[in-house]
């Protein structure tokens, strides 16, 4: 297999397939990377130590600090205490959150928080038992916005016939300025 299609098939399984931790793996955050394909990472309890990248990820995957991982863990590990089973983008933190699994000691990442449902029924117009009721309440509020846009529509062509003023002034203004200068350039 070529380098370029086990890279499709890795970001194929990073990006589209979404896992559960199941009982010997657990979620741990990314603190710092040590090198030789080797991150110091953080568990639920607060324990730090250090996972290994499997070499499927390697060269195909960057992982930076504060990125969660799913791990497993590994038995004869005296300082390398677990593998990194997946990488944990924004997509599958937000389906494990959905399952109820996701840790409560980690804070869940901006991108992945739950987004604000909305009220669908305030979203429609008000039906017509709804609206024979809000006309009776506003029956008295109406008079009185009657009164306003009145004085609006006053303030209006008066500030219509300002700017008519204005501007007829701009172009006689213009105009004798056009005429003397015809003037000088005649004489």
């Amino acid at each position: 297999m070529s380098i370029v299609t086990k890279r499709k098939y890795v970001e194929h399984e990073i990006l589209n397939d979404f896992v559960l931790p199941k009982p010997p793996m657990f979620i741990a955050r990314v603190t710092a990377p040590r090198g030789n394909n080797l991150h110091e990472a953080e568990s639920e309890s607060g324990e730090r130590f250090l996972v290994s990248m499997p070499t499927k990820y390697r060269k195909h995957i960057w992982i930076r600090r504060g990125m969660y991982v799913l791990c497993e863990p590994i038995a004869e590990g005296n300082k390398v205490k677990a593998e990194i089973y997946r990488v944990l983008l924004d997509g599958n933190i937000r389906y494990i959150y959905d399952q109820g699994l996701w840790p409560s000691v980690f804070p869940l990442p901006k991108r992945a928080a739950p987004k604000p449902e909305y009220n669908i029924e305030e979203d429609f117009p008000p039906s017509a038992s709804e609206s024979s009721s809000k006309e009776e309440t506003a029956s008295g509020s109406e008079e009185s916005s009657e009164e306003e846009s009145e004085t609006e529509e006053d303030t209006a062509s008066s500030s219509e016939e300002t700017s008519s003023e204005q501007s007829s002034g701009i172009s006689e203004s213009t105009a004798t300025k056009g005429e003397d200068s015809s003037q000088k350039c005649s004489s």
